[in-house]
């Protein structure tokens, strides 16, 4: 199911082995970031009904800037839910496949823009796990970086639960790949 719906065309063989996603804590952030967006104007509102009333009953009790005013909010307030929304689908769609014999990267760059990326196991040099930070200590998540042999140069496997782990087992799937090819890249 999983390989019909990332992988158009397998190869022979070929397993999907671990499907990885960004971590919970990296959208978390961008919740609360928009959360506190959204509550703003009405702290602002509450603080004006409390210290200036006059300005508010003018706001609120004049027929046509009160028209004005709750257009502006709902115009706020469906920008709010559109860049919310974009935040989503990006954390949502991307997507890394780690296959017995390929690694794929699905990148959503905004919400009509997908960069995909392939590579053989065979092509990989090294590769490396780095955990930055007390969060990313603390709940454990990172980069994972795949050093290839060619044009490509690296994939990087940004915000991933447990990356050491990740790492060791890319690394032990490339090993059987090479042991599997005698040591051909081009596998």
């Amino acid at each position: 199911m999983l390989m019909g719906k990332l992988l158009s065309s397998p190869l022979p063989g070929e397993q999907a082995i671990f499907v990885l996603r960004q971590h919970w804590y990296r959208f978390f952030k961008v919740v609360v970031r928009y959360f506190l967006v959204a509550v703003i104007p009405f702290a602002v509102l509450w603080l004006m009904g409390r210290y200036y009333p006059v300005l508010w009953d003018k706001l609120f009790n004049d027929g046509l800037l009160e028209i004005f005013v709750k257009l502006l909010g709902s115009l706020y307030y469906l920008g709010v839910w559109v860049f919310f929304w974009d935040a989503w689908v990006d954390h949502y769609l991307d997507v890394w496949v780690v296959t017995n014999l390929r690694i794929f990267t699905y990148e959503q760059r905004g919400l009509f823009n997908r960069e995909t990326s392939e590579l053989r196991l065979g092509r990989v040099q090294d590769v490396s796990a780095k955990i930055r930070g007390l969060a990313a200590t603390i709940l454990d998540y990172g980069t994972v970086i795949i050093q290839t042999a060619g044009a490509e140069g690296y994939f990087s496997f940004d915000y991933v639960s447990r990356p050491h782990q990740v790492a060791e087992k890319i690394m032990k799937l490339v090993d059987e790949v090479k042991r599997h090819d005698g040591g051909n890249v081009e596998a």
